[in-house]
């Protein structure tokens, strides 16, 4: 039986999923925007200005390609295209151009091209609330923590995405500062970058995994004394972006003094290092509050290192750590989930007998934490670590690279 032609609806519908995942990747293809461009479907076309809007510092024709899509012959492909210009004209005012034929006989369309004539400056005032941040919260002052190394968190779908990640140069990296606070009250930090963790005193206070918002605001507490502020940051191409540290105004924290200079922050460590016990061979994971997860959820050692690793629990229910042997997780996990229903199965703080279960804490209530003290194991390789109080251990892992 012969098959009617397909118009192109089916193939531009794969080709516009398709451009998203690599968008997500670092990659942006103009021979796809083109032909999505061209579809009869009006939908797909009004697509292909958000593309342009994220991939914009890719396409050195990006006003070409809005100008095609703010004279289409569909009202909903022009007004994504007003869309994208009012996101990208603060920093790149020349696309605006590219709104100047634009038919607007449409209601909608004449009403967004009048919204655009507010211009960029934001409204302060009471009826629009807008937090301006002070140039003097600005934290200029980082260590990094640790090598760089490629990051490996692309999305799974896409099954070279790994090896694409790598190539592409995009970086995990780690860096840290000190805040001095005369008492104990809030601050925020504020810093633009989608793909990022933050933790404040050893406790994770952020997570954020997202290619189309970046702009995060994390509020957190500064102690009396000495507090540690650390980032850390996937998917990062050069230097880390600005970080700000501000109260709830966006005015300096009163009572807080960021380091004015290198030695200063130096100094700050070796006084931090000191009254936390941190030094070489000294491993540090937490449960993260309200999540289920480890922070964090990789660490590296040397084969055959002694390490002491040191389990922190700020979570409001009990946790363990179990290291096991390469590939053992899911069974070691089966194994938990059998002993739940078990008698003692709390006493032996719901730690399954296997040889593959290499070493454990106890369970670890909140507030409390646990050492391990072992020599990392002599053959290369990928060890698990995971929870195993019942119901955890499948969304509770992380994983001991020894190199």
């Amino acid at each position: 039986m012969e098959q009617a032609a397909d118009p192109g609806g089916a193939s531009d519908r794969v080709r516009l999923e398709a451009c998203w995942v690599l968008l997500a990747l670092g990659e942006v293809r103009p021979a796809w925007l083109d032909a999505l461009g061209r579809s009869p479907d009006p939908l797909v076309r009004a697509a292909v200005p958000a593309l342009v809007r994220f991939g914009v510092e890719r396409l050195p024709d990006a006003a070409a390609r809005l100008r095609r899509a703010a004279t289409d012959a569909h009202p909903r492909v022009r007004m994504a295209a007003v869309n994208a210009v009012a996101h990208l004209r603060p920093q790149r005012p020349a696309l605006e151009v590219a709104l100047a034929a634009m038919p607007a006989a449409e209601p909608a369309v004449a009403r967004m091209l009048e919204d655009l004539k507010a211009g960029t400056a934001p409204r302060v005032g009471r009826a629009v609330p807008v937090l301006e941040i002070s140039p003097a919260t600005r934290v200029e002052q980082w260590q990094e923590v640790g090598a760089a190394r490629p990051t490996e968190e692309p999305p799974p779908a896409v099954g070279d995405a790994r090896k694409k990640a790598k190539a592409s140069g995009l970086m995990t990296r780690t860096f840290r500062t000190f805040v001095e606070s005369t008492e104990a009250q809030p601050a925020v930090l504020g810093v633009r970058h989608g793909f990022l963790d933050v933790s404040a005193n050893g406790v994770q206070v952020h997570a954020a995994d997202s290619q189309f918002s970046s702009e995060q605001q994390v509020e957190f507490p500064l102690r009396p004394g000495l507090n540690e502020v650390r980032i850390t940051y996937r998917r990062l191409r050069a230097a880390p972006p600005p970080v700000f540290l501000y109260d709830p105004t966006g005015r300096p924290v009163p009572g807080a003094r960021l380091s004015p200079d290198a030695a200063t922050l130096s100094g700050w460590a070796g006084r931090w290092e000191s009254a936390h016990g941190v030094g070489e061979g000294v491993l540090r994971v937490q449960a993260v509050p309200n999540q289920m997860q480890f922070a964090p959820a990789e660490l590296r050692v040397r084969a055959g290192q002694p390490v002491r690793l040191v389990f922190e629990n700020p979570d409001l229910m009990p946790h363990n750590l179990l290291l096991t042997a390469p590939d053992a997780a899911e069974e070691v996990g089966a194994l938990a989930d059998a002993m739940a229903a078990e008698p003692g199965a709390l006493a032996r703080h719901y730690v399954p007998a296997s040889p593959r279960i290499l070493h454990a804490t106890p369970l670890v209530e909140p507030g409390q934490r646990a050492e391990l003290v072992f020599t990392a194991p002599a053959t290369p390789g990928r060890y698990p670590y995971l929870c195993t109080f019942p119901g955890h251990w499948r969304m509770m892992r992380g994983v001991l690279i020894v190199e």
